[in-house]
């Protein structure tokens, strides 16, 4: 993994990719406004899914995590052929994320599985350049069998690793990211095998080579972590929901 080192105050750039093989996995943007952080994807049809992590603010009643449609962007999102499924009425849900003492909470977990970069399937679109004080990491592929996880904490007053000495041995940190209520957002890349870490269950079985299409599922497990798992969807999914989100607008 790379990474161009950034004052806290930047942005943050992350993507699965292997420069030899020309391959990649959608690219995430992690900012900050005043105490909260956004997280959005870089690719335009994707870019009406929004994570907001809300820290204290006179102007909210509480902080609070959530992932919603961003209804502003939704129309370049579907014109650039996106689509949206499972999201009723399109609203937000909130999450608690796990709270993993010193006053750090994991609140996202990004997967993307070794199947994404088979030989032969289309890549995501090029990652495109960043910003010069922006802090930029492109994750090494899966093996075959597993995954790759980028784990983002919220921390309260200082950033926080777990098991920084030998995340940062792997060149596994991310980050930080600081807010102005003195809140930190890290991250750290993982290896997992999918036998011993499965992704949560999910209703869509395996699918043929020739009626899929990449995609992103998000979802919050019962301990209230999210999830946003890049993996391969069924093609007819988003051609029926992009009709349904038209007729919307």
């Amino acid at each position: 993994m790379f990474s161009h080192v950034a004052k806290p105050e930047s942005e943050m750039y992350f993507f699965v990719g292997d420069r030899q093989r020309q391959i990649c996995g959608y690219t995430w943007r992690i900012g900050w406004s005043r105490t909260s952080f956004y997280i959005k994807a870089r690719y335009r049809p994707l870019t009406s899914l929004k994570v907001s992590l809300h820290g204290p603010d006179e102007r909210h009643a509480s902080p609070g995590f959530k992932v919603a449609i961003e209804e502003d962007a939704l129309p370049t999102a579907i014109a650039s052929g996106g689509a949206i499924v499972g999201f009723a009425a399109h609203e937000p849900r909130w999450f608690s994320g796990l709270p993993v003492g010193s006053g750090s909470v994991h609140a996202v977990r990004f997967r993307w599985t070794s199947d994404l970069f088979d030989e032969g399937v289309p890549s995501a679109p090029n990652p495109r350049d960043i910003r010069p004080r922006a802090l930029g990491s492109m994750i090494p592929l899966p093996p075959s069998g597993h995954s790759a996880d980028v784990d983002i904490y919220v921390t309260e007053g200082a950033p926080y690793w777990p098991n920084e000495v030998q995340a940062r041995q792997d060149n596994a940190c991310l980050g930080p990211l600081r807010n102005e209520a003195d809140q930190y957002l890290t991250g750290v890349s993982r290896r997992h095998s999918m036998v011993s870490h499965p992704s949560p269950s999910s209703d869509i079985g395996p699918i043929a080579s020739e009626s899929r299409v990449r995609g992103v599922e998000s979802t919050v497990s019962p301990d209230g972590l999210l999830w946003m798992i890049e993996r391969w969807l069924p093609t007819e999914m988003f051609t029926s929901s992009s009709a349904n989100l038209e007729a919307q607008q």
